[in-house]
């Protein structure tokens, strides 16, 4: 893995937007393990979408340092993303990293795409997805279009393993994707 980049101080705010909707549990778990997160200058914005298992009270309890925001039922998940996504805007974060409840991250993600984003002066970044149950195996590096085929959208790399990626995507920091 390639060294982190510096971060200046102050470091940039970043608004960690995440939709939710009747999953207790699972954003719970989400929470606790995004609490490992060593890059310190983020805010949650938890949006749910009008849960029935009590799942804002059990955020509340757990974050009370967490920006809880309703959404309807109709808006979970896009429009639930775009409320998050408008009130960090409105509350002038640097960044804005949206992400699902049932992510798991590495303990430096937060700090290396900022480190990132900033060493590259890239306004807008996406990250490897790998599947959960078969870790090394990737799920998606962006995405593709291919106008006029059955794959008019389709995923980039998916199913090969770690292993298996061209070399220049294995070794590169960053790639272009539509």
């Amino acid at each position: 893995m390639n060294a982190p980049h510096p971060i200046p101080d102050p470091a940039p705010r970043v608004a960690i937007v995440v939709p939710v909707r009747n999953r207790r549990d699972k954003t719970l778990r989400f929470l606790e393990q995004f609490d490992r997160q060593t890059y310190s200058a983020h805010r949650l914005y938890i949006v749910d979408s009008n849960s029935s298992d009590g799942t804002p009270d059990a955020i509340r309890a757990a974050r009370p340092d967490a920006a809880i925001l309703a959404a309807t039922d109709d808006d979970y998940w896009t429009g639930a993303t775009n409320i998050g996504v408008t009130a960090a805007l409105r509350d002038g974060v640097d960044y804005i990293l949206t992400i699902n409840d049932d992510s798991i991250v590495l303990e430096d993600f937060v700090a290396r795409m900022v480190g990132i984003a900033l060493a590259y002066r890239l306004p807008i970044l996406g990250a490897r997805i790998d599947y959960m149950q078969r870790p090394g195996c990737v799920w998606s590096i962006g995405a593709a279009h291919h106008w006029g085929t059955a794959e008019l959208f389709c995923t980039n790399y998916g199913g090969l393993r770690e292993e298996d990626l061209p070399p220049l995507v294995r070794s590169a920091e960053i790639l272009p994707v539509e």
